[in-house]
């Protein structure tokens, strides 16, 4: 049986955690989109949500603070781990928000 072929999404992910990890802020933001939003999480943090500019900017100050940052979620073109962090009072009005926009297009709740 021949060996499968990455995904697109597979090898959009590797590079972007590749670029990340090298601290190429231009290389992580060329595999964006032009309509780029960048958002910190939970939003009951009140952190603004940013365009490609902004979290150009953005990241360029970030990683000159932790100069030996790496994602240690990547090891070897595998996943080495998730970390989820939830804000259940933004994650439950989101949740309620977004049922009520489905509803109201006629999809699925």
């Amino acid at each position: 049986m021949p060996a499968s072929q990455p995904s697109p999404q597979r090898i959009l992910v590797t590079d972007f955690l590749t670029q990340f990890n090298r601290r190429n802020v231009d290389g992580v933001l060329a595999l964006t989109a032009d309509q780029f939003a960048y958002r910190i999480l939970p939003a009951s943090l009140g952190m603004p949500i940013r365009d490609k500019n902004e979290t150009k900017q953005f990241w360029e100050n970030f990683f000159s603070w932790f100069k030996d940052l790496n994602t240690g979620w990547f090891d070897s073109g595998r996943i080495a781990g998730i970390d989820e962090f939830v804000d259940s009072a933004t994650t439950k009005a989101f949740l309620e928000e977004e049922k009520k926009r489905r509803s109201e297009k006629g999809l699925p709740t």
